[in-house]
C-alpha cells in the first residue's frame, strides 16, 4: 500500500482521561501523533497483567495497535484490535469504535483479508463527517490507497481529494504535499500526464514547509514527467537533490532508467536491484521487469528465470490482497446496500405521511385526494430512479466484467469467448445503446468492444491490455471513432464522455 505507514498520522481522542486513569497508557496517547517510536516502546514496556479493568486492556489494544501501523509493523494477527473493537461496540463508545474501525480495517488488509477490511473501513466512512481531521485523512488516505493498489483509479482519486480537501480545510501543508504526490503519480499511471504535472506545480511553492521525504517524493515525480517530456538533463538535477534529501526507490528505479539509457547498464542494475525490494508495487514490478530483460540479453538464462520466478512470485501475491475485482465488487455492494437502506427508509417515511394526512384532512376530501396523487408520484419517481440505478450498477458488476477487469490487471487480453459474454451481456442488460452503436455507423470488432469497454468505464490502460493494442493505438482509434460516430473533431477524451452519454 503506497505511502500507508507514512500516511498513519494517529488519531488522539480527547476524551481518553475520562475512560482510561493508566498513567502509561495516557502517556502513550499524548506521544502517539509525534512520536509513534517512542509510543510503542512504552507500550511494549507494559505488562498487560497490570491492566486491572476491562476498559484499559480495551484502550491497549487500541493503542498498541496504531502504534504499529504507525511504526510500519505488520501485526500477526487481528485478535488485539478484534477484543478492543468488540469491547467499544457493546459499550457504544463512538469516537474510541471508529478509531477501532479504522485500525481493525488496516489490520486485516495487512492480513489480506481484503473484503472484510473494506467493509469495516466503509461503516466507519458512513460516520466519518462527525470525525475530527486527523481521523478522516487517515480513513480518506488509507481508503484511497487500497484502490490505488486494486487499480481502481475512479475510486483512488475520489478518496484522495476527499483527503486533499481536509488538508486544506486544517490548512495541514505537509499533509497538502503528501496527498497531491499520491494525486500525480496515480495519474501517472494512469497515463495521463497533463494532470499529474497540474498536481506537481500545486506542491512546488509548499515544498519548504514540508519534511524531507515529502520533499523528496515531490521532485522524483516532478523528475519522472520531465523524463516523459524528454529533458533528461533537467529530470537528472531534481533526482540528484531528491537522493540527496531522502534516497526513496522510485527514485532508484528513474536513476537506473537513466544509466541504462546512456549505457551505464551495469551500475543501472545495483539500482534496478534495490528498486526491486519496493513496497511500492509498480516500482517493484518495474524493476523485476528491468532486470529480467537485462539478464536475458546478457545471456544469464538462470538469473533471468531467477527474477521471472520472483516477479510471478508477486503478482501471486498482490492478486490475493489487491484483487481489482474484490475490490470494487465489495465496494459496490457495500454502496448498494447502503443506498437500498436509505431508499427503503424514504419510502417508509413517505408512507408515514400519506397515513398522518389521511387522518388529518377529514374534512378536505379535494385537498386530500390532491396531496396523496402527488405523493405516490414522488414514490414512483424514486422507484423509477433507483430501477434504473440498480440496472446499471448490475452491469458494471456483472461477472463479465470483473472477469475482463481481472484479465487487465494481470495483463491478459480478452478472449473470443470473453467479447461473447460481453456482448451477450449488454445486450441484455443495455439493448438501447448497442442499437444507438449500430445505428450509428458501422464497426468493426475492436471497434464495437472498445466502444463497450469505455461505457462500462474501462481506463485506457486496460482497453489497450484486453484488445492486445498498444495505449497509442487505443488514443488513436477513440479520436477515429469520435468523427465516425459523432461526426465531430476532438481528442479521446471528448470520445469517452461522448460514449458516456450514450
Amino acid at each position: 500500500m503506497r505511502q500507508l505507514i507514512v500516511l498513519l498520522s494517529l488519531v488522539i481522542a480527547g476524551c481518553s482521561a475520562e475512560h482510561s486513569r493508566n498513567v502509561a497508557l495516557l502517556e502513550a496517547e499524548r506521544q502517539m501523533s509525534q512520536h509513534p517510536d517512542s509510543a510503542i516502546i512504552l507500550l511494549a514496556s507494559i505488562s498487560t497483567d497490570s491492566l486491572t479493568t476491562e476498559a484499559d486492556s480495551a484502550y491497549y489494544g487500541l493503542l498498541f495497535t496504531e502504534a504499529a501501523h504507525a511504526n510500519g509493523i505488520v501485526m500477526g494477527d487481528d485478535s488485539l484490535i478484534a477484543r478492543s473493537h468488540t469491547y467499544y461496540e457493546e459499550h457504544r463508545n463512538a469516537p474510541f469504535l471508529l478509531r477501532c474501525q479504522l485500525q481493525h480495517g488496516i489490520a486485516l488488509y495487512n492480513l489480506q483479508r481484503t473484503n472484510e477490511a473494506i467493509m469495516l473501513l466503509k461503516q466507519a466512512e458512513q460516520q466519518a463527517d462527525d470525525a475530527d481531521d486527523d481521523f478522516r485523512f487517515l480513513l480518506y488516505s488509507v481508503l484511497g490507497d487500497i484502490n490505488d493498489n486494486a487499480n481502481n483509479y475512479a475510486a483512488t482519486l475520489y478518496y484522495y481529494h476527499l483527503a486533499l480537501n481536509v488538508a486544506r480545510q486544517g490548512e495541514d501543508t505537509e499533509r497538502q504535499v503528501r496527498t497531491m504526490n499520491n494525486l500525480a503519480t496515480t495519474f501517472e499511471d494512469m497515463e495521463q500526464p497533463d494532470s499529474a504535472a497540474y498536481y506537481i506545480d500545486c506542491c512546488r511553492p509548499l515544498l519548504e514547509n514540508t519534511g524531507r521525504e515529502v520533499r523528496s517524493t515531490a521532485l522524483i515525480n516532478e523528475a519522472g514527467y520531465l523524463l516523459h517530456q524528454g529533458e533528461r538533463q533537467r529530470a537528472k538535477q531534481l533526482l540528484q537533490q531528491a537522493m540527496q534529501l531522502m534516497p526513496l526507490d522510485k527514485g532508484y528505479m528513474l536513476q537506473a532508467n537513466i544509466l541504462a539509457s546512456e549505457g551505464n547498464e551495469e551500475k543501472a542494475v545495483g539500482m534496478w536491484y534495490i528498486a526491486s525490494n519496493s513496497f511500492t508495487p509498480n516500482v517493484r514490478i518495474s524493476a523485476l521487469r528491468s532486470l529480467i530483460h537485462y539478464y536475458k540479453t546478457h545471456n544469464n538464462p538462470e538469473q533471468a528465470l531467477a527474477f521471472s520466478q520472483e516477479l510471478n512470485g508477486y503478482y501471486n501475491e498482490q492478486y490475493k490482497q489487491t484483487d481489482a475485482a474484490s475490490v470494487i465488487d465489495t465496494q459496490v455492494q457495500f454502496d448498494r446496500n447502503t443506498e437500498q437502506r436509505k431508499a427503503m427508509r424514504t419510502v417508509i417515511w413517505l408512507l408515514a405521511v400519506i397515513v398522518v394526512l389521511l387522518a388529518s384532512v377529514l374534512g378536505a376530501v379535494l385537498y386530500h385526494r390532491r396531496r396523496i396523487a402527488r405523493l405516490h408520484g414522488e414514490i414512483d419517481e424514486l422507484n423509477q430512479r433507483y430501477l434504473s440505478w440498480h440496472i446499471n450498477e448490475e452491469l458494471l458488476s456483472a461477472p463479465a466484467v470483473s472477469r475482463l477487469h481481472r484479465l487487465a490487471d494481470r495483463g491478459q487480453a480478452a478472449t473470443a469467448d470473453d467479447w461473447t459474454q460481453l456482448q451477450q451481456l449488454v445486450r441484455q442488460q443495455a439493448p438501447d445503446f448497442l442499437a444507438r452503436l449500430n445505428a450509428a455507423a458501422s464497426l468493426s470488432p475492436k471497434e464495437q468492444n472498445v466502444c463497450l469497454l469505455i461505457r462500462l468505464r474501462f481506463i485506457p490502460s486496460e482497453l489497450a491490455v484486453l484488445t492486445a493494442t498498444s495505449p497509442q493505438t487505443i488514443t488513436n482509434m477513440r479520436v477515429r471513432l469520435l468523427q465516425k460516430l459523432f461526426h465531430e473533431k476532438g481528442g479521446a477524451r471528448e470520445f469517452d464522455a461522448r460514449m458516456q452519454e450514450m
